[in-house]
């Protein structure tokens, strides 16, 4: 039973589910390297969504894997509000 679940249909108390939120954000995230993939694997599968060929499919990956890598490093750079709550999980 997910989180939301159990504190709905059950007698949890405010203590235990305050533990168990901040436990969530506190686990532990994906590396880097899987999370930028993932974002040009994402990205370019877009391009075959909408009829792209495979070498729009390539270019549509490494534009979107280098937007992914760019923001996560402007993340920790830069103090604008916006990119910061952009990349809020990067961290």
């Amino acid at each position: 039973m997910i989180f939301l679940e159990k504190f709905v249909n059950t007698e949890m108390s405010l203590d235990t589910a305050n533990e168990k939120l901040k436990a969530i954000a506190n686990a532990p995230m994906y590396p880097p390297w899987v999370m930028n993939l993932f974002g040009g694997v994402a990205g370019s599968f877009f391009t075959l969504m909408f009829g792209g060929n495979l070498i729009e499919f390539a270019m549509a990956f490494i534009t979107s894997f280098t937007v992914v890598f760019g923001v996560r490093k402007m993340g920790k750079f830069t103090g604008s509000f916006f990119i910061k709550n952009v990349t809020w999980w990067y961290d």
